[in-house]
């Protein structure tokens, strides 16, 4: 049998969908601004800070682990 979750399911991934692209979209913006001050290309590692951070706070590691 199947359970009947399926319309938050979506929800809850278009809501992590958008935390995502927003993660991405500040390390743009912080890559660009720091990159255009500066004239130095490494600001744009601010994208993977970014997500890694995002990670940090909008994840849920429970979800990953089997049910009990």
């Amino acid at each position: 049998m199947r359970q009947t979750e399926e319309p938050s399911c979506s929800t809850d991934v278009r809501r992590r969908l958008a935390w995502l692209l927003a993660c991405i979209g500040t390390g743009v913006i912080v890559g660009w601004v720091g990159s255009s001050l500066t004239g130095s290309d490494n600001w744009y590692l601010a994208i993977p800070v970014a997500v890694a951070v995002g990670w940090l706070f909008f994840a849920d590691p429970s979800r990953c682990e089997p049910p009990r």
